[in-house]
């Protein structure tokens, strides 16, 4: 499981925190966690939706946050247990592997998308090149099965696609990086808004009284 956790140092603030009770102290700083990490959370699924191949709403929806406690000033962004297997790869890069039974089609002269991915590989691609004119399933070189397609003119054959077993998976989600950038500012941010909404709080009080 991949997370982000962010802790505040109530020491750096307590120039201007001191002035308030300890419960209200406590609201300020879980508000602020609690902010950081929603904000965080939405720029997940954002980056998510731009550097990735179409990901489906569940794949989005496994960043999830654990919001902060009051007398624990500590939450966590994270990838939900089911999605860190395949997202850790895109995450930090990696080798997959699958059975001989589910190989990994392995493009070697098909137009790719930007992603780097056969496009729509998940809705039947594999059938429509199959389906062109000249292209037949054969083994490759190495034993292993793929789809070579064969030019009409010099009728010689070229591999369009091998199916492996693994693959090396390049890193494509530049997650970590976004949240090392965002973080802290964030969370800055938050703190200040924070800050200021229980001053206001705290005048309003004192002019009612």
């Amino acid at each position: 499981m991949t997370n982000l956790k962010i802790q505040d140092n109530i020491d750096e603030f307590s120039g201007v925190l001191e002035t308030f009770s300890d419960k209200a102290l406590k609201f300020v700083i879980k508000n602020s966690i609690d902010d950081t990490l929603k904000h965080l959370q939405e720029q997940s699924k954002k980056l998510a939706k731009q550097q990735l191949d179409a990901p489906k709403p569940t794949t989005l929806n496994a960043f999830a946050i654990r919001k902060a406690r009051l007398n624990n000033p500590e939450g966590v962004l994270f990838v939900r247990p089911w999605a860190a297997k395949f997202l850790g790869k895109l995450i930090d890069g990696g080798r997959v592997r699958k059975g001989a039974d589910k190989p990994l089609a392995v493009p070697v002269n098909v137009r790719l998308n930007k992603h780097g991915n056969i496009p729509g590989l998940k809705s039947g691609a594999i059938s429509r090149i199959l389906s062109k004119p000249g292209a037949y399933m054969a083994p490759a070189k190495s034993g292993k099965q793929a789809i070579w397609k064969r030019d009409k003119k010099s009728l010689k054959s070229k591999p369009l696609i091998i199916f492996e077993t693994d693959r090396q998976v390049k890193k494509q989600l530049y997650w970590r990086e976004m949240l090392n950038q965002r973080a802290a500012k964030t969370f800055d941010k938050h703190l200040t808004l924070n800050i200021r909404k229980e001053l206001q709080f705290m005048q309003r009080k004192a002019k009612a009284t």
